[in-house]
């Protein structure tokens, strides 16, 4: 029951199943189907410290680690300090060496980019040129629309002047009607002399 318990609190890293000492007949009860199954069920790992050298148990054969004495299984469960400090600064050497790949990476990923925008963006004097020329052309295009249509608006206004028939009688025509109705002359034949 306490295997479970310990699993059920997640209370341990590891669980050291040990005696300490005694006879043969104080082994059995690692031998029972109830503490394998126990064991054989735990989330953490289990290291079986039970008997001596010579002594064996289904707790042995079902523990994830199986050590010949509880001194033993204590060696097992504690990782050796060296040991820890290698892998400590192995990974974080490892740690530096993705962060330095990710940061070149990125760093590989941004210039190119850059790049790109470098060549698809047009030159912005080019841009400014192409604008003051299409403007100026613009303009000279609207000056000339201007002059053109000063030029119809005064050979209208001449020709309106022609046809104006006060201007007629102003160069000495006249405008003659006939006197019993009214009627206009318009030609040399329709009058009398005297």
């Amino acid at each position: 029951r306490a295997i479970a318990d310990l699993n059920d609190e997640r209370l341990a890293n590891v669980i050291i199943v040990a005696r300490g000492g005694g006879s043969l007949e104080d082994l059995w009860c690692f031998n029972s189907e109830a503490v394998a199954r126990a064991i054989f069920a735990s989330g953490i790992p289990v290291v079986s410290g039970v008997g001596h050298e010579t002594d064996h148990t289904i707790a042995d054969d079902v523990a994830d680690r199986r050590a010949p004495t509880p001194s033993a299984a204590a060696e097992v469960a504690t990782p050796d300090r060296s040991q820890l400090l290698a892998n400590i600064f192995g990974a974080r050497q490892q740690m530096t060496s993705v962060m330095i790949a990710c940061v070149g990476g990125q760093r590989s990923r941004l210039e190119s980019q850059r790049q790109r925008l470098q060549r698809r963006a047009p030159d912005l004097g080019l841009l400014r040129r192409q604008i003051d020329e299409l403007t100026e052309r613009g303009f000279a295009a609207m000056r000339l629309r201007r002059e053109r249509l000063q030029r119809d608006v005064a050979t209208l206004e001449a020709k309106l002047e022609a046809l104006d028939p006060a201007a007629t009688l102003r160069r000495g025509y006249a405008v003659v009607r006939h006197a019993a109705d009214g009627a206009v002359l318009t030609a040399p034949d329709q009058v009398s002399d005297g």
